[in-house]
Formats: C-alpha cells, sequence, structure tokens
C-alpha cells in the first residue's frame, strides 16, 4: 500500500512539472545556462581585472576560456590554463590579484 501510494505520488510530482519543460511553441525549452561561482550571491567582490594576474591573456568574448572562481568571498576569473596555479594554492593567488590591482599589469607574461 505504501508503495503504491509512494508511486502515484511520484507520477503526480512528475506530471505537473512536465509541461514546465515545454516552450510556448511545444518545443523543449533550452536549458537555464550556468551562473558563473558566487554570480548570484552580492556579498561576493567581483573581479576587477581584464586579464588573468598568471600569464597575462587578455579576456575576450570567447567566454568559454574565462574560469570564475570564488575564494574567501572574492570572485577571481583566470583562463584554463591557470587553473591549476590557483587551486594549488588559492591565497597565494589572491596575493597576485592584489598585486596586480595595484599595479595593473599581471605578475608574468605565459604560461
Amino acid at each position: 500500500m505504501l508503495r503504491s501510494l509512494s508511486l502515484i505520488a511520484l507520477l503526480v510530482a512528475g506530471f505537473s512539472y512536465a509541461p514546465n519543460l515545454l516552450a510556448a511553441d511545444g518545443e523543449m525549452a533550452p536549458a537555464p545556462a550556468p551562473a558563473a561561482e558566487g554570480a548570484a550571491n552580492p556579498d561576493v567582490k567581483p573581479f576587477p581585472l581584464s586579464f588573468c594576474v598568471t600569464c597575462g591573456d587578455e579576456f575576450t568574448s570567447e567566454q568559454e576560456q574565462i574560469v570564475t572562481k570564488v575564494h574567501k568571498g572574492r570572485e577571481v576569473k583566470l583562463c584554463k590554463g591557470c587553473v591549476k596555479i590557483f587551486n594549488a594554492d588559492p591565497d597565494g593567488y589572491l596575493k597576485q590579484v592584489d598585486k596586480s590591482i595595484k599595479t595593473g599589469k599581471p605578475v608574468k607574461e605565459g604560461h
């Protein structure tokens, strides 16, 4: 009996959610784009630079090459090639960010 009720509840929940998956024209609605890590949190301090502080690569419109991380309430943007450097020492990376903010230049050029 409990199994039957559970199955019925699951089916009702599924059918009530299904119409939300369809766009107005009856086609499948596209999935929403994932938000950048920390983007929804107003307490996160945004990243002010237009380049990767480790390698100096300018951020362009190719957003797939930009990785956004949040560490200690601060947003950090970096290129895919520098993610390992950030993950190895996030606190040290924030120090590099602070230095680059003061100088307006990357800490080093190239990978």
